[in-house]
């Protein structure tokens, strides 16, 4: 964060680490499964909106990856094939888990244990200030 904030970004992605808070509506079984994740945990897939998004991998990514696969159509038409899995998801989470939309970002591994939003959001504004400082000082 600090890192893009210093090159004059006016904000940064951060979702990977908002899945794995206490405040999350996340079953447990999927909170584990964000828990246990490393970034080799994830791929790119165009399977869901035909976007590129980072994903957990299960057998949903995998089947899309495979080469016997079709191509993802073109955008909002992917989404039409996927909706009835992401709905699925949804409805029954803990059955859906080796097909569900799980995003996460190649972060995914500084998700080790559930915390709280403001245990969060404090530790990157303490982690932003220093460097952000060190650098206006050269300037």
């Amino acid at each position: 964060m600090a890192a893009a904030m210093v090159m004059d970004a006016a904000g940064v992605w951060s979702g990977s680490p908002w899945f794995a808070v206490k405040e999350a509506i996340t079953t447990p079984k999927r909170m584990v499964t964000y828990l246990r994740a490393s970034s080799r945990d994830t791929a790119r897939s165009r399977s869901f909106t035909e976007k590129p998004c980072r994903l957990l991998k299960n057998d949903w990514t995998d089947a899309w990856e495979r080469p016997d696969s079709p191509d993802p159509l073109g955008m909002p038409l992917q989404m039409l094939v996927a909706i009835e899995c992401v709905s699925c998801g949804h409805a029954y989470p803990e059955a859906a888990v080796d097909v569900n939309f799980d995003p996460a970002g190649q972060v995914i591994r500084r998700a080790t244990a559930v915390r709280r939003i403001r245990d969060i959001a404090l530790e990157m504004i303490e982690e932003h200030i220093e460097p952000v400082e060190r650098v206006r000082l050269v300037d």
